[in-house]
């Protein structure tokens, strides 16, 4: 007997530092481009596709890529993070439902309606198998990126993850990971500061050699 699955609505919440939106009342909620600057809508074009990285994200994953530093090899610290796959750009069902203002504050709401596939592989991902991990990253406002923000704390989960497994340090660990969820992100003394949980999937970790 085949169970249909229930097209899921994911939701999650961008904070905005201050004046990025000039915000008035009748701005409020409002997501038409033809109500913003220029400005503005480079802003939320940035979110948009910050919003459609995170979507992916958590509906089919990333593949990982952690090199440790070893000053004793003279090895310096790497990573790289792709997606598996991604929305396509101007994917209808990814959404800016509102933009608002509390005590100050900016947030933006998103939000993405998975399609049967879709919800398929994220299901798949809530697997038992798939062990769960936090992590916190962060990147300068001005000169670096939220998306940074999201890739360092991705890092530094598959960094907790993997220091419990691995005793001797590895040369290099490839993993398959997926965001359990929305990253939690704000900013603080000019930095974006993301808060991620992800499932770490299927994984190779290579060692050095013995001598």
């Amino acid at each position: 007997m085949n169970v249909s699955l229930v097209a899921e609505s994911l939701r999650g919440e961008f904070q905005l530092p201050p004046r990025v939106i000039e915000f008035t009342a009748s701005k409020a909620g409002i997501v038409s481009e033809q109500d913003y600057s220029e400005r503005e809508k480079k802003f939320i074009s940035e979110l948009t596709e910050d919003g459609r990285w995170v979507f992916s994200g958590m509906i089919y994953g990333y593949v990982a890529t952690w090199i440790p530093a070893s000053d004793a090899r003279g090895v310096e610290e790497e990573f790289e993070i792709r997606p598996i796959a991604q929305i396509l750009p101007g994917d209808e069902r990814l959404k800016m439902l509102s933009i608002d203002e509390i005590d100050g504050m900016v947030y933006v709401l998103m939000e993405y309606t998975c399609d049967s596939t879709q919800q398929k592989r994220l299901e798949a991902w809530k697997s038992s198998l798939f062990s769960s991990v936090t992590g916190e990253g962060s990147s300068p406002i001005w000169d670096g990126s939220r998306r940074r923000a999201f890739e360092m704390a991705i890092r530094e989960a598959m960094k907790n993850h993997f220091r419990r497994k691995e005793f001797n340090q590895p040369k290099r660990i490839q993993a398959k990971v997926a965001l359990a969820g929305f990253p939690l992100v704000g900013f603080g003394s000019g930095t974006y500061r993301a808060l991620v949980s992800i499932r770490v999937g299927p994984s190779k970790v290579e060692h050095y050699k013995i001598d």
